[in-house]
């Protein structure tokens, strides 16, 4: 699979989007990445590898971040880990950053072959939609139970 020719495609797709992004400074004919900026508050990426010391077949991956794990609440942790059965087609995954900090992501991860990049926005449509349904209420302010 050639994938710096997958890799034009996704950024010429990204050219037509209503969000920013940025490429990875390592891309290259083995793996590479997107960095995404949907407005102020949500970012997230796209990413490929080849996969041929595990898999042996290339991938696509596409992510939200959800949180800094530096900066997130234990019981926040422990609420987001409760959903990773209940996705759909996604999993939580843990990113490590180049300053060493983690991040948390919701992701799915698509098989390069065949790959048309339109299909990236179907997953991040379903990864949004799926960030909405699980995590909203996680994300809602709560109420004090003392005040009345």
């Amino acid at each position: 699979m050639d994938l710096l020719k997958l890799a034009t495609d996704i950024q010429a797709w990204l050219d037509t989007q209503d969000f920013s992004y940025s490429v990875g400074e390592k891309n290259d004919e083995t793996s590479g990445a997107f960095l995404l900026r949907f407005g102020d508050e949500l970012s997230g990426f796209v990413s490929y590898e080849d996969n041929q010391a595990d898999l042996e077949f290339a991938t696509v991956s596409i992510g939200i971040l959800l949180a800094d794990l530096g900066e997130a609440d234990a019981d926040f942790l422990r609420q987001l880990l409760g959903i990773n059965a209940s996705l759909f087609g996604a999993n939580l995954v843990c990113g490590l950053n180049d300053d060493g900090s983690h991040d948390l992501y919701m992701q799915m991860r698509l098989t390069a072959k065949g790959l048309e990049p339109d299909q990236i926005a179907e997953a991040i449509s379903s990864l949004l939609a799926q960030i909405q349904c699980f995590l909203g209420p996680l994300m809602e302010p709560q109420e004090d139970e003392e005040s009345t």
